[in-house]
Formats: C-alpha cells, structure tokens, sequence
C-alpha cells in the first residue's frame, strides 16, 4: 500500500489511494497510511483529514528506487485509468498529474493521452499566466505525438502559436512556424470544422503576415466549395482576425474572391458580412 502512495504522488487524498489498489480494501488502506503516520514516514494535513504527504522526499524517493521499472510502469497505468475515471465522476484531478502518469506508462498506454492532456495543462497554465510552463507542455505533447496524429499535432501546433501570441509584441519566427504547421493541415484536410478548431484562438490577423498569404488563396478557395451554414461559421474566425489590424491590400484580393464568389452563388448575406467586416473589422 506505501508503495502505492509513493507511486500516486508526494502528496494524495486517502480516498483516492484507497480507489487505485486493486481489490483495495478501505480499512486495510487506512490502517497502513496509520502506521506509516505513527512511525514518522508520513504526515496528515493540518487543514484536510483526509490529505497526507510523505513526511521526506527522500522516503518517497528510496521506496520508489526499490520498485523494479515493469511493476513502476503498470502502477503508474493503474494510476492513470483510475484518476481518469474519477475525473469523469466529477473529481479535481489536474491535466498535469495525467499527463505525470501517463509519461510514466507510455508503453502501455500510447502517447496521444499526454498530448490531448497537454493542451488543456497549457490552458490552464495560460491562465495563470506561466507561458513559460505552457510552452514546456506543449512541446512534450509534440515530440511525443511526432506524426502519429496530424490532427492532434496540428491543434497543438496552433496553441503553441497562441502562447507565442500572448507572450510577444511582435511576431516572432517560432509563432509563424507553429501557426504554418497548424495551418499547412488545416487546410490539406478541406474541411471547414478542422479549420475552425486550428484557427480558433488566434490573436494576430493572419491576413497581415506575410508569410501566410498562399495560405489565404486556399481558404478563399474552400470557402467557396462550403455550404452556406459552413461558410458562416469560418467567417466568424475571419472577422476575429480581421479585427486586429489593417489587411495587407495583396492578401485583401484573396478576401475579395471568397465575397466575389458568394454574390455570383446568389449567397449575398455571407458576400455583405465579408464586404462590412473589410470595411470596418
């Protein structure tokens, strides 16, 4: 059972040491964690009954050299699907702890866990303002997915560009590489919702980067091939970039075909909403 808190963290509620031992018993749990408590091994919150914590790291440390790597690496996917599933009832588990257990097992249990979970970590990292922590989880999440998802490659990609965004005044080289990954597969995929979820977020108008003109000509260019209801929902993204700053008069012809295109469709709703948003962002 110690070493199962070992595995579970430096510090972890009794509850949920109790939920991860396999066939765990609640009484057998408890009456462990009391015994390693009384010998000075662990030590109970002040404020929470239910929290404890090794009293040493080196206590932690020195039970987890002791356990061989293939029974560290099945504890740790044990780990990972419980915590997984308490999270899908409703408790607090952070995407950081996940993504802890999961690069601990990911033999056994791939690596796209710890990408899809080092998104979120970046958000909420982003909103504690730690770029620097988020640009660090979004890495692991692409050297770890290398090409085995595009999507999922691509999304993280288009956050790490985010993360450049809200952390630079100008545009940098590392935010127009990631934002070209994320973009090159947007729109190899032709597909409007693809598109959405790449763009979403963006903060510099891509219409004003030089780098992403061609990039423009094939969005225009779906544009036009998409339902009415689809186009609509692209072109809100649009008018979020636009709203940044002045359009590159070269690229504002790309824009012009896309309205061009809805007005000979007899789409002159969605040809308006392109014209009113060049006019006044």
């Amino acid at each position: 059972i110690i070493s199962w808190a070992a595995i579970l963290g430096s510090e972890y509620p009794l509850s949920r040491l109790v939920r991860i031992i396999p066939d765990g018993d609640a009484d057998e749990g408890i009456d462990a964690i009391d015994s390693a408590t009384k010998l000075n091994l662990m030590q109970e919150a002040v404020d929470r009954s239910d929290i404890y914590s090794f009293r040493h790291a080196i206590v932690r440390d020195t039970i987890m050299s002791s356990l061989p790597l293939s029974r560290r690496i099945r504890m740790h996917a044990r780990c990972a699907t419980v915590l997984e599933e308490l999270r899908a009832e409703g408790a607090d588990v952070p995407a950081s702890e996940l993504i802890h257990h999961f690069s601990q097992c990911e033999l056994v249990h791939g690596e796209e866990k710890i990408a899809q979970y080092a998104i979120e970590a970046a958000d909420f990292a982003c909103g504690q303002y730690d770029y620097d922590s988020a640009i660090a989880l979004l890495q692991r999440g692409i050297d770890v997915i290398v090409s085995g998802n595009p999507e999922l490659l691509a999304l993280l990609n288009a956050k790490m560009a985010y993360v450049y965004e809200c952390t630079e005044s100008v545009i940098s080289k590392d935010f127009v590489e990631h934002r070209t990954r994320a973009l090159d597969y947007a729109l190899s995929t032709n597909d409007v919702e693809t598109m959405r979820r790449v763009f979403a977020g963006t903060r510099w108008p891509i219409f004003v980067v030089p780098q992403f003109k061609a990039q423009i000509s094939r969005i225009a260019e779906i544009l036009g091939k998409c339902t009415i209801s689809s186009r609509i929902r692209i072109s809100m993204l649009i008018s979020q970039m636009f709203q940044y700053g002045p359009i590159d008069p070269e690229v504002d012809t790309e824009t012009l075909k896309a309205a061009e295109k809805a007005t000979s469709d007899g789409d002159l709703d969605f040809a308006a909403r392109i014209y009113y948003w060049r006019a006044f962002g």
